[in-house]
């Protein structure tokens, strides 16, 4: 939003005076006195009383702005010439108190008693200084300029360590300011007005983003004499005052005296502009990765951005791209896509209504940097954030300023070619990416081609209004192998030699000889043709207004377009699946009794209509299909609505208390088509119709015992409820009923700590303790069936997470950097009874206490950085990084596990530091992944255990020679890159 040049205001009323279109020149003002012209402080009690009732009626959301326009000029003017000190006073000291009680009883909580006990202090106070009010000669003052995040100014300037402030500040703020004289009146009046020349390089971990500036006033004659300040701070508050002392030197009347000195207090008032809580949830676990940590790597797949996340963990799923990570365990029970977390792009949702997210989209050299939120996050994101949130960010018009090219390549064909325009004006910001993948793979059937096409446009339609429009298309074609035993893997990881079968340890799938029913025959996945042809098509649009600097208003919709046509296994599954997303939010910043809140309220509404069919796969191979095997029409649809408060109470302590909730409904048919050994088809039919009301409380406290440290605690809900396919499978894998699926839910504490000494060391630890009731578990029997899924009652998660940064040399050897993270995720059964059965028996058995199944309890990243900075070798760095996952159960009774595996990866990289002429940079890397060359799990199913014939429960032995579910990694591998700036 931008702001006249000149601000007069001096209370925090001119953002409020400018929205109601009131003269803001009648409320600061200076004093004619015997002595010169007095600056004053304190707006007279008109202006008061029309700031609280405005607030009070506000938060009511009574409509009256329209009233406001019209009354507030004419009782400024009236009462502030008529009134006189010993009846405002008075009336000033009634209304106040009566304001209290009557606000005190009709809100029934403190607001209006602290509003009015403050107003029985103010109101007096602002009426004593202003004697003689009615023959005062008002006049505009410019000794304060108010400050606000996102002014243009051509001003820079930084902010030191210290100041006097109310809010904690991040040390990604810090800075100074400058003042300097530019005019000075008669020696008589001692009045000074001043410009301020400031800005900030506010800056996030790595990047600055949304940087704070300081309005200028208009620039004056060349000064007389000359002030010199310096304004500083270590946070930034919603709103605070900083008070810079200015010593005036007046010109000397003779070279033997020394010049008088005049001090002064010049206050400036910072704004904070208002954030939204879906982009920036205050009082949570965040980590914020940049692309300095991954664009000098091959970035193949988004593990490659996330990997230096404390909490994170991933497996390869269904393709290249199809990376299904995982936050604190949450998609460990699924070996394909994204589930149980929420994700965005620039701020638009990526994630359907059904809770489906695919990685095939993300293509890491689009994004500047990623923000993810840990911990139960229903209170904001609603639906499926039971672990957490994700939201990227792709680069900026103004950041590219041209064209950027560059093309990576490697072992096994691989192939990535890319390109991203960019360019920024006064009133937009256009940005365009798109890019095209493709490699032949290491395992038998997996090559892939992967185009992709990322856009965002802002347009600022006024000082007021943003409209915003995303774009995204991601075209998929990859072919799929088939999932281990255990035993094959051991045979042949690789699957090579297995196009026919006649290899050890090659995986097979059964398809129906008529493609429909009766005999049937196995095939590699290579003749059957299996793989995976995807296109999703993302667009949105947002609308932002601001009313006033301090209330933003967003509206925004989504539509998106999910096609499948995966034949992956004995099934190819085929349908469109088209949703809706609409979600408004309204953020507001107010003062109240000398308290920043921050109000976050925000309602949704998003629909999905999908139509599934599913066929046999058919043995004349390249993917073509038989008899329609099942056919699944619905719906689902989330209708949600949340409000978060942040109260500042000083700069030490912040707290965030907030609800939400969400209706779910699904309604959709499922129809079985059976057919008899003679060939007679005999359909059944599923019907479903489900409702689920959910409510997600929270609360969080900050403490900054001191600028460098901030403690963290937070207690929150989550909730997700069963997706629509989960719904239609029984247990052993087939098309059926499991219609009485609930709804999950979470409670989960976090405790937490973020610690910097000095340029030395970045500490950040969390704990988190976690209860989950009826957690969704999905498990796998064979690859011709499909997932199956199941409620837990009652299971806990728990465990600790670590980061560092660590730089030991900061004065000697700044370029060189230790960065570690470490997971420890311990996740339990407390509640479950499990049912095995076999053809003739049944046996249940108590799996308490048993480690929940796909969840790695161990991981740790770490990686050792040399940048060099200066001198001949200028622009050469890399690393060395180690990664380490530890064994991991399978099945509900732990009896087989993933091994643990360790890889070793090297990077170097170059910048050349004076490029051609048409070239602004020019960038070089290598990269050797798995250096050491280890064979280790990619991935791993969650397995289903099995009763034996005896009526006692298989062993591991069975579980290893049965059950498909591995796909092992990439062995050494070497990649290359180069990236071009225009």
């Amino acid at each position: 939003m931008t702001y006249p040049k000149r601000a007069h205001s001096s209370s925090c009323l001119s953002p409020l005076l400018s929205s109601l279109a009131i003269p803001t020149h009648l409320f600061p003002f200076q004093l004619n006195t015997p002595y010169g012209r007095k600056n004053t402080a304190f707006p007279s009690i008109v202006p008061v009383i029309i700031h609280i009732i405005f607030h009070i009626i506000f938060l009511a959301k009574f409509p009256v702005k329209f009233l406001a326009k019209i009354s507030a000029e004419f009782l400024t003017k009236f009462l502030t010439k008529f009134l006189g000190r010993g009846l405002g006073r008075s009336l000033g000291k009634g209304l106040g108190k009566a304001l209290g009680e009557t606000l005190g009883k009709t809100l029934k909580k403190d607001l209006g008693k602290t509003l009015g006990k403050a107003l029985v202090y103010i109101i007096p106070i602002a009426m004593i200084s202003l004697p003689g009010v009615a023959k005062a000669r008002i006049r505009p003052t410019t000794r304060e300029a108010l400050v606000s995040p996102g002014i243009s100014s051509p001003h820079k300037s930084s902010l030191s360590k210290t100041y006097s402030g109310k809010t904690p500040l991040s040390k990604t703020h810090l800075g100074k300011a400058h003042l300097s004289n530019a005019d000075r009146t008669s020696p008589k009046t001692n009045t000074l007005p001043v410009s301020l020349k400031a800005s900030s390089q506010a800056k996030r971990k790595g990047k600055a983003r949304n940087p704070l500036q300081v309005a200028s006033l208009p620039p004056k004659p060349p000064p007389k004499t000359g002030i010199k300040t310096t304004l500083s701070r270590a946070d930034f508050p919603h709103q605070a005052s900083f008070k810079v002392s200015a010593s005036t030197h007046h010109p000397a009347p003779s070279p033997t005296a020394p010049p008088p000195t005049v001090s002064e207090t010049v206050v400036i008032k910072a704004q904070r502009k208002p954030q939204p809580s879906l982009l920036h949830p205050q009082g949570q676990t965040h980590y914020n990765v940049t692309e300095e940590t991954y664009n000098l790597t091959p970035a193949l797949t988004v593990a490659d951005m996330l990997i230096t996340v404390p909490g994170f963990s991933y497996r390869t799923g269904n393709g290249p791209r199809d990376t299904s990570l995982s936050l604190r365990g949450s998609n460990s029970q699924r070996s394909y896509g994204i589930s149980n977390i929420v994700l965005f792009d620039d701020g638009f949702p990526v994630t359907q209504p059904d809770g489906t997210s695919r990685a095939d989209l993300i293509d890491p050299h689009a994004y500047e940097s990623v923000d993810v939120f840990q911990g139960p996050s229903s209170t904001v994101f609603g639906n499926y954030a039971l672990y957490g949130a994700i939201n990227f960010h792709t680069h900026r018009g103004k950041e590219i300023d041209g064209l950027q090219v560059g093309s990576d390549f490697g072992s096994y064909a691989t192939f990535n070619n890319y390109a991203t325009f960019g360019k920024a004006g006064e009133n937009y910001d256009i940005s365009l990416f798109g890019s095209d993948v493709r490699g032949t793979g290491l395992t038998a059937n997996s090559a892939y081609e992967t185009s992709t096409l990322n856009s965002l446009m802002t347009f600022t339609l006024s000082p007021q209004d943003k409209l915003i429009f995303k774009a995204i298309n991601n075209i998929t074609k990859t072919l799929q192998p088939l999932r281990l035993t255990f035993d094959q893997y051991h045979q042949n990881p690789f699957q090579k030699n297995c196009l026919t079968l006649q290899g050890a340890g090659c995986a097979s799938v059964s398809l129906y000889d008529n493609g429909a029913y009766g005999s049937s025959h196995t095939m590699s996945a290579e003749l059957a043709g299996l793989g995976r042809f995807d296109r999703r098509t993302i667009i949105g649009v947002r609308w932002e207004h601001n009313f006033t600097s301090q209330t933003l208003w967003r509206n925004q919709f989504t539509y998106d377009e999910r096609h499948i046509s995966q034949p992956t296994t004995a099934l190819s599954y085929r349908g469109p699946y088209n949703s809706y997303n609409y979600m408004s939010d309204l953020t507001r910043i107010d003062n109240i009794a000398g308290y920043n809140i921050t109000t976050f309220t925000g309602a949704n509404f998003n629909y999905l209509d999908y139509g599934s069919k599913v066929y046999n796969v058919s043995p004349a191979g390249q993917a073509s299909v038989g008899a329609l095997a099942q056919t699944n029409y619905g719906n689902q649809w989330n209708a949600g609505a949340r409000l978060e408060e942040t109260l500042q109470i000083n700069k030490q302590w912040q707290v965030v208390v907030g609800v939400g909730g969400e209706h779910t409904g699904t309604q959709a048919l499922q129809t079985i088509y059976n057919y008899t050994p003679a060939g007679i088809l005999s359909p059944t039919y599923v019907p479903v119709q489900r409702d689920f009301t959910n409510i997600a409380p929270e609360a969080a406290v900050t403490y900054h015992p001191m600028a460098d440290l901030a403690l963290l605690g937070r207690v929150a809900m989550g909730y997700n409820t069963p997706s629509t396919s989960a719904l239609f499978v029984r247990p052993d894998g087939l098309f059926g009923n499991n219609t009485d699926l609930k709804g999950e839910k979470s409670l989960g504490l976090d405790i937490g700590e973020d610690w910097h000494y000095g340029q030395i060391l970045h500490l950040q630890t969390t704990g988190f303790y976690e209860f989950h009731t009826n957690e969704l578990i999905t498990q796998y029997s064979s690859n011709n069936a499909n997932a199956y899924s199941f409620n837990v009652p009652n299971s806990q998660h728990r465990g600790i997470e670590f980061l560092t940064e660590l730089t030991p040399l900061p004065e000697q050897l700044p370029s060189m950097k230790l960065s570690v993270n470490y997971t420890y995720d311990d996740q339990i059964f407390t509640n479950f009874h499990e049912t095995l059965t076999n053809a003739a028996q049944q046996l249940m058995l108590n799996r308490a206490g048993r480690r929940i199944p796909g969840v790695i309890p161990h991981f740790l990243d770490a990686r050792f950085i040399y940048e060099q900075k200066e001198g001949p070798l200028q622009g050469l760095g890399g690393f060395i990084e180690l990664n380490w996952r530890s064994a991991f159960p399978l099945d509900n009774a732990n009896l087989i596990s993933a091994d643990g595996y360790r890889l070793v990866n090297l990077n170097l990289h170059y910048t050349v530091p004076t490029a051609a002429a048409f070239f602004k940079k020019i960038t070089l890397f290598l990269n050797i992944q798995n250096l050491l060359d280890t064979t280790y799990i990619a991935s791993a199913n969650n397995i289903r255990n099995t009763l034996a014939s005896n009526g006692l429960e298989s062993p591991a032995s069975v579980l290893a020679s049965s059950r498909p579910s591995i796909f092992a990694g990439t062995r050494r591998s070497f990649y290359g890159g180069i990236k071009l700036n225009f």
